[in-house]
């Protein structure tokens, strides 16, 4: 499990990763704990967070942190198994963290 700043951007592309995998195509939604939330909105370039809003709906939920989903199921990071290509992932997002955030890395 990643513990950096960018923790919760690798969550999401674990999630969105798997749903690639289980169903073959980019999920349409996303939902998040609020503090899930706050963390990505605060990490990220505002760029990046509104890339986010474009990609996919942005809900909020209790539990788990993170889930992704659309037609025709759900994904929810630490739930269900995770796997896919997270790379990918990561490039589809194409999210930045905030430029004073990333000397941590």
């Amino acid at each position: 499990m990643p513990n950096g700043v960018d923790k919760n951007l690798y969550r999401l592309a674990t999630s969105v990763a798997t749903y690639r995998a289980k169903f073959g195509a980019w999920p349409t939604n996303a939902r998040f704990n609020g503090m899930t939330l706050w963390d990505l909105a605060n990490i990220l370039e505002e760029e990046s967070f509104l890339r986010l809003a474009e990609l996919m709906e942005l809900r909020t939920q209790k539990d788990p942190p993170i889930s992704v989903g659309g037609p025709p199921g759900v994904v929810r990071y630490g739930v269900d198994e995770s796997g896919g290509a997270q790379e990918e992932a990561l490039r589809w997002l194409g999210l930045k963290i905030r430029r004073e955030l990333q000397h941590g890395h």
